[in-house]
């Protein structure tokens, strides 16, 4: 829908979601890794973001609950 951001291994556009219709933010990668140290940051992000997402899941669940 909209650019939000650039960085050094591509970019984040915001969507949205298809099938529920919720807004999301897109990473598009775009470099290759060619070093250990590039691998290792990449693979660090992966994680974090893989943390931010279940965080999110249980925020929704709690919202639905009240």
């Amino acid at each position: 829908m909209e650019l939000l951001g650039k960085g050094s291994y591509g970019y984040v556009s915001k969507g949205k979601c298809k099938t529920s219709g919720r807004q999301v933010a897109l990473k598009v990668m775009e470099a290759q890794t060619n070093t250990e140290y590039d691998k290792i940051k990449l693979l660090r992000e992966i994680m974090i973001m893989k943390k931010v997402q279940n965080l999110c899941k249980r925020l929704e669940i709690e919202e639905t609950k009240n």
